[in-house]
Protein backbone atom coordinates (compact mmCIF):
# COMPACT_ATOMS: atom_id res chain seq x y z
CA UNK A 1 0.00 0.00 0.00
CA UNK A 2 1.32 3.20 -1.18
CA UNK A 3 2.44 5.71 1.99
CA UNK A 4 1.29 9.20 -0.14
CA UNK A 5 -2.17 10.02 -1.61
CA UNK A 6 -2.53 8.64 -5.07
CA UNK A 7 -4.92 10.90 -7.47
CA UNK A 8 -6.55 10.04 -10.73
CA UNK A 9 -5.16 13.34 -12.17
CA UNK A 10 -1.99 15.13 -11.93
CA UNK A 11 -1.23 17.42 -8.80
CA UNK A 12 -2.17 20.72 -8.94
CA UNK A 13 -0.74 23.66 -6.72
CA UNK A 14 -3.60 26.38 -7.21
CA UNK A 15 -2.34 30.06 -6.08
CA UNK A 16 -3.87 33.25 -5.13
CA UNK A 17 -2.51 36.88 -3.56
CA UNK A 18 -4.52 38.60 -1.34
CA UNK A 19 -3.75 42.06 0.11
CA UNK A 20 -7.60 43.65 0.67
CA UNK A 21 -8.45 44.10 4.30
CA UNK A 22 -11.55 42.28 4.91
CA UNK A 23 -12.10 41.92 8.85
CA UNK A 24 -15.44 39.96 8.21
CA UNK A 25 -15.62 36.76 9.53
CA UNK A 26 -18.71 35.35 7.46
CA UNK A 27 -17.04 35.19 4.24
CA UNK A 28 -18.30 38.42 3.02
CA UNK A 29 -15.60 41.04 1.49
CA UNK A 30 -12.84 40.07 -0.48
CA UNK A 31 -12.24 36.85 -0.49
CA UNK A 32 -10.28 35.65 -3.55
CA UNK A 33 -10.49 32.31 -4.64
CA UNK A 34 -7.07 29.63 -3.72
CA UNK A 35 -8.45 26.81 -5.52
CA UNK A 36 -11.12 24.93 -6.84
CA UNK A 37 -11.83 20.53 -6.53
CA UNK A 38 -12.43 18.61 -9.25
CA UNK A 39 -15.11 17.62 -10.96
CA UNK A 40 -14.47 14.74 -8.70
CA UNK A 41 -13.50 16.44 -5.66
CA UNK A 42 -9.94 16.16 -4.76
CA UNK A 43 -8.01 15.99 -1.76
CA UNK A 44 -5.99 18.88 0.04
CA UNK A 45 -2.87 18.18 1.10
CA UNK A 46 -1.18 21.45 2.40
CA UNK A 47 -1.40 25.15 2.53
CA UNK A 48 1.28 27.62 2.24
CA UNK A 49 1.17 31.31 3.35
CA UNK A 50 3.78 34.05 3.06
CA UNK A 51 3.66 37.62 3.41
CA UNK A 52 5.80 39.75 0.37
CA UNK A 53 6.17 42.00 2.93
CA UNK A 54 5.91 44.10 6.29
CA UNK A 55 3.72 42.43 8.66
CA UNK A 56 1.67 43.61 11.85
CA UNK A 57 -0.11 41.14 14.15
CA UNK A 58 -3.14 39.93 12.68
CA UNK A 59 -5.05 37.41 10.81
CA UNK A 60 -5.63 35.41 7.66
CA UNK A 61 -8.64 33.30 7.33
CA UNK A 62 -9.24 30.47 5.18
CA UNK A 63 -12.78 29.37 4.16
CA UNK A 64 -14.84 26.93 2.31
CA UNK A 65 -17.22 28.45 -0.45
CA UNK A 66 -20.29 26.35 -1.45
CA UNK A 67 -21.05 26.05 -5.68
CA UNK A 68 -22.98 23.56 -7.32
CA UNK A 69 -21.52 21.00 -10.32
CA UNK A 70 -22.50 22.34 -13.38
CA UNK A 71 -24.06 20.47 -16.32
CA UNK A 72 -22.41 18.12 -18.56
CA UNK A 73 -20.42 19.97 -21.57
CA UNK A 74 -21.12 19.50 -25.15
CA UNK A 75 -18.81 21.66 -26.86
CA UNK A 76 -17.32 25.67 -25.68
CA UNK A 77 -16.86 28.12 -28.38
CA UNK A 78 -15.70 31.60 -28.71
CA UNK A 79 -16.26 35.07 -30.46
CA UNK A 80 -13.05 37.64 -29.34
CA UNK A 81 -12.88 37.16 -25.29
CA UNK A 82 -16.56 35.57 -25.09
CA UNK A 83 -16.78 31.85 -24.73
CA UNK A 84 -20.34 29.99 -25.27
CA UNK A 85 -20.70 26.75 -23.71
CA UNK A 86 -23.31 24.21 -24.77
CA UNK A 87 -24.20 21.60 -22.21
CA UNK A 88 -25.74 18.12 -23.16
CA UNK A 89 -28.55 18.99 -20.75
CA UNK A 90 -30.46 21.91 -19.64
CA UNK A 91 -28.17 23.89 -17.39
CA UNK A 92 -30.44 25.97 -15.26
CA UNK A 93 -28.50 28.82 -14.75
CA UNK A 94 -29.82 32.40 -14.86
CA UNK A 95 -28.46 35.92 -16.36
CA UNK A 96 -26.01 36.93 -13.66
CA UNK A 97 -24.73 33.78 -11.90
CA UNK A 98 -21.40 33.16 -11.41
CA UNK A 99 -19.35 30.22 -12.76
CA UNK A 100 -15.70 29.14 -12.65
CA UNK A 101 -14.60 26.97 -15.56
CA UNK A 102 -12.07 24.55 -15.34
CA UNK A 103 -9.74 21.87 -16.91
CA UNK A 104 -10.40 23.29 -20.33
CA UNK A 105 -8.15 23.44 -23.12
CA UNK A 106 -7.24 25.99 -24.43
CA UNK A 107 -6.86 27.63 -20.92
CA UNK A 108 -8.02 30.87 -21.87
CA UNK A 109 -11.11 29.45 -21.27
CA UNK A 110 -10.58 28.88 -17.68
CA UNK A 111 -12.25 31.38 -15.66
CA UNK A 112 -12.73 32.39 -11.92
CA UNK A 113 -16.51 33.88 -10.81
CA UNK A 114 -17.04 34.51 -14.28
CA UNK A 115 -20.64 36.13 -14.74
CA UNK A 116 -22.96 33.99 -17.34
CA UNK A 117 -25.43 35.13 -20.15
CA UNK A 118 -28.14 32.93 -21.23
CA UNK A 119 -28.56 32.10 -24.34
CA UNK A 120 -30.86 29.03 -24.06
CA UNK A 121 -31.80 26.15 -21.80
CA UNK A 122 -28.66 24.70 -22.85
CA UNK A 123 -26.36 27.46 -23.75
CA UNK A 124 -24.69 30.52 -21.56
CA UNK A 125 -21.83 32.61 -22.41
CA UNK A 126 -19.45 34.25 -20.21
CA UNK A 127 -16.12 36.28 -20.29
CA UNK A 128 -12.88 35.85 -20.63
CA UNK A 129 -9.32 37.45 -19.77
CA UNK A 130 -8.28 36.39 -23.31
CA UNK A 131 -9.02 35.37 -26.71
CA UNK A 132 -8.26 31.46 -27.19
CA UNK A 133 -6.34 30.43 -30.65
CA UNK A 134 -9.09 27.60 -31.13
CA UNK A 135 -12.42 26.33 -30.04
CA UNK A 136 -12.28 24.36 -26.71
CA UNK A 137 -10.56 20.73 -27.66
CA UNK A 138 -10.77 19.49 -23.77
CA UNK A 139 -13.96 20.49 -22.55
CA UNK A 140 -13.47 20.48 -18.87
CA UNK A 141 -16.00 21.07 -16.33
CA UNK A 142 -17.82 23.89 -14.40
CA UNK A 143 -19.25 24.50 -10.88
CA UNK A 144 -21.53 28.00 -10.48
CA UNK A 145 -21.18 30.16 -7.55
CA UNK A 146 -24.40 31.19 -5.77
CA UNK A 147 -25.71 34.95 -6.07
CA UNK A 148 -24.51 34.99 -2.74
CA UNK A 149 -21.91 32.24 -2.01
CA UNK A 150 -22.22 30.19 0.84
CA UNK A 151 -19.05 30.83 2.50
CA UNK A 152 -17.72 28.60 5.43
CA UNK A 153 -15.12 29.45 7.86
CA UNK A 154 -12.75 26.71 7.85
CA UNK A 155 -9.94 28.40 9.77
CA UNK A 156 -7.78 31.55 11.44
CA UNK A 157 -4.10 31.84 11.16
CA UNK A 158 -2.56 34.05 13.33
CA UNK A 159 0.09 36.42 11.88
CA UNK A 160 2.87 37.57 13.39
CA UNK A 161 4.55 41.27 13.08
CA UNK A 162 7.61 41.21 11.11
CA UNK A 163 8.51 44.72 10.93
CA UNK A 164 11.23 44.67 8.15
CA UNK A 165 11.84 41.29 6.30
CA UNK A 166 15.34 41.55 4.56
CA UNK A 167 18.24 39.56 3.49
CA UNK A 168 18.51 37.72 7.17
CA UNK A 169 15.35 38.23 8.32
CA UNK A 170 12.66 36.50 6.93
CA UNK A 171 9.15 37.26 5.95
CA UNK A 172 6.18 35.78 7.85
CA UNK A 173 5.17 32.25 6.65
CA UNK A 174 3.15 29.73 7.77
CA UNK A 175 2.45 25.58 6.30
CA UNK A 176 -0.29 23.94 6.91
CA UNK A 177 0.16 20.28 6.90
CA UNK A 178 -1.21 17.45 8.84
CA UNK A 179 1.81 17.74 11.40
CA UNK A 180 0.51 21.11 12.10
CA UNK A 181 -3.25 20.83 11.32
CA UNK A 182 -5.73 18.10 12.40
CA UNK A 183 -8.05 18.96 9.67
CA UNK A 184 -5.43 18.15 7.00
CA UNK A 185 -5.50 16.28 4.43
CA UNK A 186 -9.08 17.05 3.27
CA UNK A 187 -11.61 15.89 1.15
CA UNK A 188 -13.17 18.58 -1.10
CA UNK A 189 -16.47 18.12 -2.75
CA UNK A 190 -16.59 19.23 -6.46
CA UNK A 191 -18.51 22.26 -6.36
CA UNK A 192 -16.53 23.36 -3.58
CA UNK A 193 -13.40 25.99 -3.85
CA UNK A 194 -11.03 27.17 -0.93
CA UNK A 195 -10.80 30.96 -0.09
CA UNK A 196 -8.18 33.50 1.59
CA UNK A 197 -8.67 36.88 2.94
CA UNK A 198 -6.53 38.50 5.13
CA UNK A 199 -7.62 40.84 8.14
CA UNK A 200 -4.87 43.90 7.51
CA UNK A 201 -4.02 45.28 3.79
CA UNK A 202 -0.76 43.39 4.00
CA UNK A 203 -0.45 41.03 0.99
CA UNK A 204 0.34 37.34 1.22
CA UNK A 205 1.12 34.65 -1.45
CA UNK A 206 -1.54 31.71 -0.71
CA UNK A 207 -0.62 28.29 -2.55
CA UNK A 208 -2.12 24.81 -1.60
CA UNK A 209 -1.11 21.28 -2.59
CA UNK A 210 -4.12 19.74 -3.80
CA UNK A 211 -5.17 16.59 -6.33
CA UNK A 212 -8.18 15.42 -8.01
CA UNK A 213 -9.66 12.12 -7.17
Amino acid sequence: MSATAQYAASAKIPFTQISVANTARDGTGSVPQVGAAGSAGSRLEKIDITATGVTTAGMVRLFLCEGAPGAPIASITFAATTATVTTTIAHGRTTGDKVTVQGVFPFDYNVKDASVTVLSATSFSYPMATTPTANASILGSYFTTPAVPVMRLLDEIPVSAVPAPSGTVRSFASYLTAATNAWLPMAIPAGYSLRASTHNAETFNVLAQMGDF
